[in-house]
């Protein structure tokens, strides 16, 4: 292993900071193209048919498939976020590529059309998360939780954007809120390229710069030998700096992981050291902000106890006035059910005071009835006796008298304890 290997070198930052910014487009052709001529007609078409939009091309140039020799891809790198998210809609390339029918390869969302919103719990209802998201946001393409090394969820969700626009104003809200629930956002940051000879399988320099000049390393078995095209690689792969079974080129490597890390850690250091003193603006297409941040830990994103004061009072305001109509919605509700529910009673009392007045009124006619009853009872008994005892003092027959005077007292259910009061009267 190449002691040296732990050390940042100046060619691994120039390595890291002068790539592309962004992936290329690859415009596939079925026969021969010239790349120049099919830049010029995207920019120009851009420019004519698409609302003179600035279509800023940093670098081009022409590949051979290896399918065929007829075929041809031409690879198109973009300068900024706004040129990428142009070209990735459909919609914004013509149908004919000077004169000539093509295809090309969709790009998934770079890291400077993303954001990171952090400490989403993992029992938060996804559908409605995504969805609430995408309500406030439509210009979102996708919403994914991360996953560490173990593929194991984190609690960051990257948000994929279509639009620059819509995704700067994402990140500078330095909040979202879904379901009233507050969640820092920070932008997604990209690993740094590393820098790997190609002559060596070292770390940190490129192979023109490479020490051993004469000899060249197996990047599949870590042989080291003159030529490789003379060389009989037995294929099993060998790492020359962890002895991992994996080639030396593999960017997975534990050691390529470590130095990444430590790489990115001085490429934000020294980038933060440029913002503060003199920003680089010879050179647009090496600009900063055309690279996305590597490091989430920034100080830049540390945010004050006043401007987090001042970001939620907004929101917190239009809570406030939505809970102060919601309840003074449901006292409306409450006051017109209570003086139904009073109507109502009252009613229930009035029917139930004239229900007991009508009950006492019959009470009293019951009882008059009665008293007539009994005073009806007794006189026809007296009579009754009366004739019994004249009848009988004159020596008449009484038996039929009797006779019809039981089946009356039978019929008016005259009790014999009224004869037995009238007799003792008499």
């Amino acid at each position: 292993m190449n002691e040296n290997e732990h050390v940042i070198t100046n060619q691994a930052r120039r390595f890291a900071t002068t790539r592309y910014p962004f992936a290329p487009f690859i415009v596939h052709f079925k026969e021969d193209i010239r790349d120049k001529l099919v830049v010029e007609h995207l920019v120009k078409y851009a420019k004519e048919q698409c609302n003179n939009f600035d279509l800023r091309v940093l670098g081009y140039r022409r590949t051979q498939t290896n399918n065929t020799v007829d075929e041809y891809d031409v690879l198109v790198f973009v300068e900024n976020t706004q040129s990428f998210a142009f070209l990735r809609e459909v919609g914004n390339w013509p149908a004919q590529l000077v004169g000539k029918e093509y295809s090309r390869k969709m790009l998934s969302i770079p890291p400077q059309l993303s954001g990171v919103i952090q400490n989403v719990a993992f029992n938060v209802d996804w559908d409605e998360f995504v969805q609430d998201l995408k309500r406030q946001y439509p210009q979102i393409v996708n919403v994914i939780r991360l996953k560490n090394r173990n593929l194991k969820d984190l609690k960051l969700v990257k948000v994929e954007f279509n639009s620059d626009t819509i995704r700067n104003e994402f990140l500078e809200g330095k909040y979202v809120y879904v379901h009233f629930m507050r969640y820092p956002v920070v932008e997604y940051m990209a690993l740094a390229q590393v820098l790997i000879c190609s002559r060596c399988m070292h770390i940190g320099h490129f192979q023109k710069n490479c020490p051993p000049k004469d000899e060249v390393t197996c990047k599949i078995c870590g042989a080291i030998c003159a030529d490789l095209k003379k060389h009989d690689c037995h294929g099993i792969a060998k790492c020359i700096r962890c002895g991992g079974d994996h080639k030396s080129s593999d960017t997975k490597c534990p050691k390529v992981k470590d130095y990444r890390a430590a790489l990115t850690r001085t490429l934000l250091s020294t980038r933060n050291q440029v913002q503060a003193n003199q920003p680089v603006k010879n050179n647009p297409a090496f600009t900063i902000s055309n690279f996305p941040r590597l490091d989430h830990l920034s100080s830049a994103n540390t945010l004050t106890a006043n401007d987090n004061h001042v970001d939620a009072i907004g929101m917190f305001e239009k809570l406030r006035e939505t809970m102060i109509e919601e309840g003074k919605k449901t006292r409306e509700s409450f006051d017109q059910l209570k003086e139904e529910m009073s109507q109502r009673y009252n009613a229930y009392e009035q029917e139930l005071s004239n229900l007991k007045s009508k009950v006492a009124m019959l009470d009293n006619q019951l009882a008059q009835h009665d008293l007539v009853q009994q005073e009806t009872m007794i006189l026809i008994t007296s009579i009754i006796q009366v004739i019994k005892s004249g009848m009988k003092t004159k020596g008449e027959d009484i038996e039929a008298f009797s006779c019809m005077m039981d089946e009356l007292i039978s019929k008016y259910h005259i009790n014999s304890r009224d004869l037995k009061f009238c007799n003792a009267k008499s």
